[in-house]
């Protein structure tokens, strides 16, 4: 007899390579998820809760990635989300991946338009303003879910900074402050590539620990280890005071130094496809 099991991390039903997207490093991979098609969600949550019952999961973390949409249009799906596990009866601590710069590429969205072909700009400028959520938005679409359901006895409501590089420090400070008002734990991505380790790498050395700082008031949680692990690895600010946004260190580097990292990206000893 063994307990319920936690999946402390997910995302969606139907894989990525089931809809025809296939498994990349992460950042080829983001460009092959630009034209997946869309799906039910609840019927797709609905899906992902039966395979997770029939391996003896009975609670999740779901992690809803970043959606297009109006504040109304993405709280709508969260909600089909919620109801599907609601409808199951799996617990599940829900929150929204938050993310408020460089949505793409490790370089700020108008840049990166900037820097393609004309013939790109307009499609990719397109593209980019199909996602109507801001940070003002996230944060009152948090609010509203929070006292719908997080009285509930198989419904909690978190919060989640997606990824240090895909959130501004003002996106940070209120995700922290929030956290704390609210008494609600963090759920963030760290380290997931080679090329994120060197800009993780590149950011500590130009002025440590500025990129943790405004986690350090967020609620600590024993569900909440890898926000704990990143602020375990902080340092105390110097460096005279240069600093230097998330979003501009790849700009740093080489050429040689970003081919490098995206063709160490897949996992030690495997082979390319």
């Amino acid at each position: 007899m063994l307990p319920g099991f936690v999946n402390g991390h997910h995302h969606v039903g139907l894989t990525p390579v089931q809809l025809g997207s296939p498994d990349m490093p992460l950042e080829l991979w983001f460009i092959t998820r630009m034209v997946t098609r869309n799906l039910n969600i609840y019927l797709d949550t609905l899906y992902s809760a039966f395979e997770m019952i029939a391996s003896g999961i009975t609670t999740v973390q779901h992690i809803h990635g970043w959606m297009p949409g109006t504040l109304s249009e993405v709280e709508a799906k969260a909600e089909q989300v919620i109801r599907a596990y609601e409808d199951i009866g799996m617990r599940v601590s829900y929150c929204y991946a938050v993310r408020d710069q460089n949505r793409l590429v490790y370089q700020a969205d108008d840049e990166f338009v900037a820097s393609l072909p004309k013939e790109l700009q307009g499609p990719m400028k397109r593209w980019f303003e199909r996602f109507k959520l801001g940070l003002d938005d996230a944060m009152g679409m948090f609010e509203s879910m929070h006292a719908r359901h997080n009285n509930k006895p198989r419904v909690k409501i978190q919060l989640a900074p997606a990824n240090l590089h895909w959130c501004s420090d003002k996106a940070l400070t209120v995700l922290s402050q929030t956290s704390k008002k609210y008494q609600v734990p963090m759920h963030m991505h760290l380290l997931e590539t080679s090329m994120q380790k060197e800009i993780r790498l590149a950011a500590r050395r130009m002025h440590r620990g500025r990129i943790h700082r405004p986690l350090r008031y967020a609620r600590s949680a024993h569900d909440a280890g890898a926000r704990r692990l990143a602020q375990r690895k902080g340092h105390r600010a110097h460096g005279g005071g240069r600093r230097m946004c998330v979003s501009q260190l790849l700009l740093q580097f080489p050429a040689s130094l970003r081919h490098r990292a995206l063709n160490t990206s897949r996992p030690r000893g495997s082979t390319p496809r």
